[in-house]
């Protein structure tokens, strides 16, 4: 079984963009990547890391090191980014709010989406979840076409 941690980078008033990103591990592996997080963060005297209060210049050995412990410990690494002026140019303020569509809502069906994907390559013994046919097809292109969503690779972070 795998557990997922993402997290949200900007908002719907955002000037530019909203970015999902996260990854996927099996329960143990986050065990031990905590275990090794809160260790090397307790070298550098930190009980968390924000890393919009963190001076990135004078600690790039830490965030190389925490990259690292990610890496080994996650299966797979997933983005997303949504450009909020494309969504709101593309949707009709009515079709926004029929759908309950934002820049945000998007990205993370768009993250939801990948990761049952990848779910489904990953074991074809897993089982699947089906949604229903959306009755708004022309939307659903139009909301397709608004996604700039890619995959990073397995060795890629």
């Amino acid at each position: 079984m795998f557990t997922a941690y993402f997290d949200a980078s900007g908002d719907n008033s955002s000037k530019f963009v909203v970015a999902v990103a996260g990854f996927v591990a099996s329960a143990d592996a986050w065990i031990a990547w905590e275990r090794e997080w809160l260790e090397r963060l307790r070298i550098s005297h930190l009980d968390a890391l924000h890393m919009s209060e963190l001076e990135k210049s004078k600690n790039w050995d830490l965030i190389n090191d925490l990259a690292e412990i990610t890496r080994n410990h996650v299966k797979r690494k997933f983005a997303v980014v949504v450009v909020n002026r494309e969504i709101q140019s593309r949707l009709s303020k009515d079709d926004r709010e029929k759908l309950h569509m934002n820049s945000y809502a998007l990205t993370g069906r768009t993250i939801a989406k990948l990761v049952r994907a990848w779910r489904g390559e990953w074991s074809r013994r897993c089982l699947r979840s089906s949604a229903p046919a959306s009755p708004f097809s022309k939307t659903r292109r139009q909301i397709s076409s608004l996604t700039f969503c890619f995959a990073i690779s397995e060795r890629a972070l």
